[in-house]
């Protein structure tokens, strides 16, 4: 199983649909029966894939709502499907992560490649609703010059064969612009040329006479940024792209950005094509200023090389005046100021086990050293493994001392590494090898698991000198939380783009043995920091309980966070039955009870409940009718539990004391839900031969509800393999592992094994 996860926004657009397609609102609902038509109709139309436990989803909405009505004026639709009903239809548009967004041009999808604010999505529907280059006359001009924040007209002559340049360059760049071209015009003065308008600064650029395609990619880079605009999620990319440098003014609040601003701004258009000046609002972005080695002190200023990541923070002891940010700003351009290297002090005794390293002494210990071998850990003091790794270093540093091989760690939230390290750290620990008088860029990188043994078996094999050292016969495990092993939003900006999710029977464990890859495998994901999680078709008990058992037999702490079970994706059914009658089946006892009760369901009864002689909790709820059946865990009883779920579905409106007629049963449709949480026919236990599972209770339930009733059996099916499942284990990913890029958020893309 590969799981492409793509954290993107999924559209469709459409100007008009049937009556009985549109909803309340400008957005629009679409199921399986009007989507094909509803999409194959529009000439293009935006959709969003949605799941309503999905925290992203629900901070879109608003905005999505907004550019709904906005978009309706311009007769592009966008609608949104709901995949935990639709789930058929969400698998056949390969959609494999919330929210997914798609442009639909008359049936035909691609991804949404824009911002999920409102203003972004409706720039980006108005451009993918438009050629990539229109054709322009002197009447269209002035309103197609202002139809968006940059537009660039090229004024070329028909027979000119820049045009088709400017209409490959168009084809790249009209995600974020609008292109359009005209055979003159008054404002080039040469006959031919380029304008680029713009709703800001001094409203239009031109580029008169000739040009080839990359003067023209710069001179559209260069004039298409503000000269000063506040800096955000949805233009840090334009930014950076641009090639120049970025000053950054910090600003805590209102009145800060309102005290500066006309002299800044001033400053600003002074450096206009030379460098970039932006605005950034401390209260949402104030971590950034860590990245510029700032300290988090408002209002501030400081200037980085998007090129090169070189870092200028004016020296925050003395007021900020204007003076000093545009001599900083000065200096930078004329290569007369020094970057700065955030750096601890050098201790003034190192003659510890472990040799501590900072920033100005790096070249020194580790770049330079042409005498010794170095094993070096880059570490984090709030990171749980690298607390948990700190007493085994110690006795490694013990252990080589009088050797050729120095230990050494670095604190790299407190230390920049060197321009010449061809590496960025990635996650904490991370641990590197380098061999005395190595090249600048060679390094061997440690990827096994972090006991005292190992390090010595992987120092054994790569040290330049062999240095005796005995190891252990029983090699211990190290249980590490990866809980407290997160990378720090406000300091590092993390590369690893995958996570991994493992089955646990067959996979990690085979019957009652863990199989000897295990922890090798989990040991390696750890000292990577990779993200990991399990996910099993499995259940019938809590998550906690079923993580403290895994932790015992495989001897590696897992988090009940980290672990999903085939009826774990149902606790989000309990905000939608939170007041009704719900049936759980399953398990053994009343453990399945104890799960719905702890996902949030108040009103639960079982098969149990029913057939006891005087069932208290059934009696309770008996004037109530059974609003929703929810397979939880594989049946016990086969008989009871199919002839309980039965009379539900086949009662008055899910009274379980009444029945149907005859006709009712053939002429009405199902009215109560059905959930199970796993669709295996068949599961392994200690007995010699596979038990039956709840796929093959399915399979008889389907076929005694159609003898009965001659309709289908409806239902709603979770765990392996459903996308609804998976999409679920995305959400689990997402939470246990926060990945901050910046201003520019999250990553769009990020590919998850299993």
């Amino acid at each position: 199983m590969r799981i492409s996860s793509a954290i993107a926004l999924v559209g469709i657009a459409a100007t008009t649909l049937m009556a009985g397609v549109r909803a309340e609102s400008d957005v629009l609902d679409l199921t399986a029966k009007n989507f094909a038509a509803s999409v194959g109709d529009e000439k293009i139309m935006l959709v969003e894939f949605f799941a309503p436990w999905c925290g992203h989803c629900k901070a879109l909405a608003p905005e999505y709502e907004i550019a709904a009505t906005q978009l309706k004026e311009h007769g592009i639709p966008i609608a949104k499907v709901d995949c935990t009903v639709e789930t058929d239809l969400c698998q056949e548009q390969g959609v494999q992560g919330y929210p997914t967004l798609k442009v639909f041009r008359e049936g035909t999808p691609s991804d949404y490649q824009g911002a999920r604010k409102a203003d972004a999505i409706v720039s980006y529907l108005k451009k993918q609703n438009l050629p990539p280059v229109s054709n322009l006359t002197a009447e269209t001009l002035e309103a197609f010059s202002k139809s968006d924040k940059v537009v660039i007209v090229g004024v070329l002559p028909k027979d000119d064969e820049r045009r088709e340049e400017l209409e490959r360059i168009a084809k790249v760049y009209r995600d974020d612009y609008v292109f359009g071209v005209i055979e003159s015009s008054d404002e080039v003065a040469s006959g031919s040329g380029v304008i680029l308008y713009k709703q800001f600064d001094e409203g239009k650029n031109v580029l008169d006479g000739a040009f080839d395609a990359e003067s023209l990619v710069e001179f559209i880079k260069e004039n298409s940024v503000p000269t000063m605009d506040e800096i955000g999620p949805n233009n840090y990319a334009r930014y950076m792209d641009s090639g120049l440098p970025l000053a950054y003014f910090f600003f805590a609040t209102p009145e800060q950005k309102t005290q500066y601003s006309a002299e800044i701004e001033a400053v600003a258009k002074s450096f206009k094509g030379k460098m970039n000046f932006a605005y950034i609002d401390a209260s949402k972005f104030g971590a950034h200023a860590a990245n510029i080695n700032l300290k988090e002190q408002w209002p501030a200023f400081g200037v980085q090389n998007v090129v090169t990541g070189a870092k200028f923070p004016l020296d925050q002891e003395g007021e900020l005046t204007i003076e000093r940010m545009q001599k900083l700003a000065d200096d930078v351009l004329a290569g007369t100021v020094e970057p700065s290297v955030k750096s601890e002090a050098a201790p003034e005794s190192n003659d510890g086990p472990v040799k501590v390293v900072v920033a100005t002494t790096y070249a020194e210990i580790v770049e330079n050293n042409k005498d010794k071998d170095v094993l070096i850990e880059f570490y984090a003091p709030w990171c749980g493994h690298c607390k948990n790794l700190a007493p085994i270093y110690e006795e490694l540093g013990e252990a080589y001392k009088g050797s050729n091989i120095v230990i050494a760690k670095l604190d790299a939230t407190a230390n920049d590494l060197p321009s010449s390290v061809p590496f960025g750290i990635q996650g904490f620990p991370t641990i590197k090898f380098r061999k005395a008088g190595a090249a600048v860029d060679e390094y061997i990188d440690y990827n096994g698991n972090r006991s005292k043994e190992d390090f010595i078996e992987f120092l054994n094999e790569n040290a330049t000198d062999k240095f005796e050292v005995k190891v252990s016969e029983d090699k211990p495990v190290v249980a590490e939380d990866i809980e407290h092993d997160e990378l720090s939003s406000t300091q590092i900006v993390p590369q690893a783009h995958y996570n991994v999710v493992f089955d646990i029977d067959g996979v990690l464990i085979k019957g009652r043995q863990v199989l000897p890859q295990t922890h090798r495998a989990l040991g390696l994901l750890q000292s990577n920091n990779v993200p990991y999680i399990f996910l099993t078709n499995g259940g019938g008990l809590k998550e906690a309980d079923k993580a403290e058992q895994l932790s015992r037999k495989i001897g590696v702490h897992i988090s009940p966070k980290q672990l999903i079970l085939s009826h774990s994706p149902m606790r989000e059914l309990a905000q939608k039955y939170e007041d009704s009658n719900v049936l759980i089946v399953g398990g053994n006892g009343s453990e399945c009870r104890h799960v719905a009760e702890h996902y949030g369901f108040k009103h639960v009864v079982t098969p149990e409940e029913v057939h006891a002689v005087f069932p208290s909790k059934y009696l309770q709820n008996v004037r109530r009718p059974v609003d929703a059946i929810m397979v939880f865990h594989d049946s016990v009883d086969w008989g009871r539990d199919l002839q309980v779920i039965i009379d539900a579905l086949t009662s008055q409106d899910g009274y379980l004391n009444t029945t149907k007629t005859q006709k009712e049963l053939h002429t009405t449709p199902q009215t109560v839900p059905l959930y199970f949480s796993n669709s295996d026919l068949v599961w392994s236990n200690e007995f010699p031969t596979p038990r039956f599972a709840q796929g093959t209770f399915r399979t008889c339930l389907e076929r005694i509800f159609e003898d009965k009733t001659g309709h289908k059996l409806q239902y709603t099916l979770y765990g392996k393999p459903m996308t609804t499942t998976y999409q679920y284990a995305e959400a689990v990913l997402n939470r246990i592992a926060p990945i901050h890029l910046g201003p520019d958020g999250m990553p769009k893309r990020r590919t998850v094994y299993g």
